[in-house]
């Protein structure tokens, strides 16, 4: 009897997990287990692109991304995390990936509410467990079982969009309650970016759930009044405080938390190479040892768009943002301003001021959040209808 698998499920399945396995991956003997199922996820995409009928386009595309990479690899003179060469491959197969194959993924959401019900209460179970885990407290700030704010933070939005789904199909609005947990958890999080693109998208929600619209504005005042008194009486307020007190050397500096100081000389060191390197990139080691150079700290750009330039050139981030805007501009669809701007916010305000391809759970969750707010409660979403049209 052979054994049959459907791909796009499988990677619907292995992408819902990773919801799980994020937060998992701070607990003993688990430290590997995300780049078990990022290897597993980019192997099942690598498999679905290449056995697909190619397009021209993807293959240019694909042949570039190939070109990059093996330059960055020869540019490369000093080790990196291992994460650090899957992370772009990851977002340039799924938005191909994605590109054709949206509607089937997200008709798997919509068709396997039990599965989502599931991954839902495990991951409320994990997160309550975790509160009362001191290693879940870095410097006063709450990550499950010390996975770090950022990961948790690309967590919550997946469970929020998932969350949103499964009110949808059951027509149960007593499953919000699943809510309460990512905002308690942001809020006790350090992740002030993950903090306002959250914000973005309960509002965003809020709003196409308030059949008349003169309900929202009223509305909004008091929830605004109760959204800033609740964050400023939370260790992330704290955080706020801590930052606007102390300061940065300058206003951009404050407000990007000290970033903007290092993408200058990020920046800086880019427009330094030759000409035709620019195009390229100089290796996935660049922007670590220009910022332990200056400012002395071995990390990455906090910026998409920078660290792109730095590893894979003008290249790299024209293909990232390439096989974004191409998926966007077919599976959008026909919605309104408040929703596709929202989205766009989710995803810029994000890659700007701290990265989203760099953290695999923030890239997978994307379909998934557009998902979420392209509909509102009344929709046929609920009735079991598949919403897509079949082309």
């Amino acid at each position: 009897m052979k054994l049959k698998i459907n791909i796009n499920k499988s990677i619907f399945y292995l992408s819902v997990i990773f919801s799980l396995t994020i937060i998992l991956q701070g607990m003993p003997m688990l430290e590997n287990i995300n780049k078990i199922m990022m290897i597993g996820i980019i192997g099942l995409l690598f498999f679905k692109v290449i056995t697909s009928k190619q397009k021209i386009k993807n293959s240019i595309v694909l042949i570039l991304t190939c070109m990059v990479y093996i330059l960055a690899l020869i540019f490369t003179e000093e080790s990196v995390n291992m994460n650090t060469y899957f992370y772009f491959i990851l977002w340039i197969l799924y938005f191909i990936f994605l590109n054709d194959n949206y509607n089937k993924m997200m008709d798997y959401a919509n068709n396997n509410v039990k599965f989502i019900k599931v991954i839902l209460y495990i991951w409320s179970a994990l997160v309550l467990i975790s509160f009362f885990i001191k290693k879940s407290y870095i410097r006063g700030f709450f990550s499950p079982f010390g996975c770090g704010e950022h990961r948790f933070g690309s967590s919550c939005l997946m469970i929020t969009a998932l969350n949103y789904i499964l009110v949808l199909k059951t027509a149960k609005r007593r499953y919000f309650i699943f809510a309460i947990l990512p905002i308690i958890g942001i809020a006790m999080g350090g992740a002030r970016t993950y903090l306002a693109v959250y914000v973005v998208m309960l509002m965003c929600l809020f709003y196409l759930n308030c059949k008349k619209k003169w309900m929202f504005y009223i509305m909004l005042i008091p929830v605004v009044f109760l959204l800033i008194y609740f964050i400023l009486n939370s260790p992330i307020g704290n955080k706020f405080e801590d930052t606007y007190s102390n300061g940065y050397n300058g206003f951009w500096a404050t407000f990007t938390s000290g970033r903007s100081n290092f993408w200058k000389y990020d920046l800086q060191a880019f427009f330094k190479l030759p000409i035709l390197q620019q195009f390229v990139g100089n290796g996935f080691d660049f922007v670590y040892s220009v910022n332990l150079k200056y400012i002395n700290m071995k990390i990455f750009a906090h910026n998409d768009f920078i660290n792109l330039l730095m590893n894979f050139g003008y290249i790299g981030m024209f293909l990232y943002e390439y096989v974004f805007f191409r998926f966007c501009k077919k599976n959008i669809g026909n919605i309104s301003r408040v929703q596709k701007y929202s989205f766009y916010f989710i995803w810029f305000f994000n890659a700007f001021f701290n990265m989203v391809y760099t953290y695999p759970m923030a890239t997978l969750a994307l379909p998934y959040i557009l998902h979420s707010l392209k509909h509102n409660y009344n929709d046929n979403l609920i009735k079991g209808v598949k919403i897509y049209d079949k082309k």
